[in-house]
């Protein structure tokens, strides 16, 4: 950031009389590039990107080698979704200025990118540079949970609380990890900690129905799921969610209504189809139950549990071999899945 600019000036001439390089005209150039990037990052705080990268444009233009400018035009086209030049951003900005920050910035452009494996390289990279970074570790720790290494996931999160212990969002995602541990309590408490920082985090309230949910406490689950559809109502896994509790009180419309709303919200999780052709089959619509069950497993080829259903409606329709391939798929992608209840 640019702050403090007669000082700079200051700082810049005597560099410049030190090296032989000071001229009147690259004092101004300086100048007025730290004015248009100070513009630029007052419309980047109010969400105006496309008025930030101009102004950041114009810093460029006035001295090329402004890394911040660079850095901070790349995150406002990254705020704009134009991944590949906020990339291209980033580059340029990390040729001239290699900085813990900017290398975390391009991970997490990399990650919108859906590229687990550059984000990786660049939060490791941030954090070689600068070890007490907590967002360097937050957001490694996201990759490895996307990974499902969740371990690793766990010791990121705790680093980063260590660094920040009033930091919601890595209270928020160590409770998912807990949560694909079935380690209920931990996600409980980590979920109550993140809403007394943010009492208004619909995510928060979502994760601690699901812990609530594991504890089979259903009237919990439902009235925290209820939460977070207030706070966000385009939460598309609160929706979700809720559609299990109700599922396992035995309200199987109300379960196939939220599953409904999800697929509105987020037509491509996986996860809403496969759970309404869970109900079809508890059902007894197996025709239904496999449309259903196809749809997931073509939006998520890696869904375990979309392959054991659909191995059950395989073998309550009799294609005995269909169902054994099934069984054995989810069993291969989650060794929960080796038993056949069915």
């Amino acid at each position: 950031m640019q702050g403090g600019r007669g000082v700079k000036v200051f700082f810049l001439l005597l560099l410049f009389i030190g090296s032989g390089l000071g001229t009147v005209s690259s004092l101004q150039a300086a100048d007025t590039a730290g004015d248009y990037y100070k513009q630029g990052n007052d419309f980047y705080i109010k969400g105006q990107y496309g008025n930030a990268i101009e102004l950041y444009g114009k810093a460029i233009e006035a001295n090329p080698k402004y890394a911040e400018a660079y850095n901070m035009r790349a995150a406002a086209y990254l705020g704009k979704g134009e991944l590949d030049l906020a990339l291209k951003d980033y580059g340029k900005a990390l040729e001239l200025l290699p900085k813990a920050d900017i290398f975390l910035g391009r991970g997490t452009a990399y990650l919108k990118k859906k590229d687990p494996a550059g984000a990786l390289k660049d939060f490791n990279k941030a954090i070689e540079l600068d070890p007490k970074l907590a967002e360097a570790y937050f957001y490694r720790g996201g990759v490895y949970l996307q990974k499902g290494e969740l371990d690793s996931a766990l010791q990121d999160f705790n680093q980063a609380l260590e660094l920040n212990p009033k930091y919601p969002e890595a209270l928020i995602q160590r409770a998912k990890a807990y949560l694909q541990k079935d380690n209920f309590d931990l996600a409980l408490f980590d979920c109550n900690k993140a809403l007394g920082l943010k009492s208004d985090s619909a995510e928060a309230y979502e994760l601690r129905g699901s812990a609530y949910a594991g504890k089979e406490q259903l009237d919990q689950a439902i009235q925290d799921f209820n939460k977070a559809i207030e706070l966000n109502p385009k939460l598309d896994q609160a929706y979700n969610d809720r559609g299990l509790a109700y599922a396992s009180r035995g309200q199987q419309r109300l379960a196939v209504q939220d599953f409904e709303r999800a697929m509105e919200l987020n037509p491509q999780n996986a996860r809403s189809y496969c759970n309404r052709g869970f109900i079809h089959a508890v059902q007894g619509k197996w025709r239904l139950a496999l449309k259903d069950l196809n749809k997931a497993i073509e939006l998520d080829p890696q869904y375990a549990q979309a392959y054991y259903y659909r191995g059950w409606v395989y073998k309550a329709t009799d294609e005995m071999k269909l169902s054994e391939d099934d069984y054995k798929k989810a069993s291969e992608l989650d060794p929960r899945f080796l038993k056949q209840p069915y």
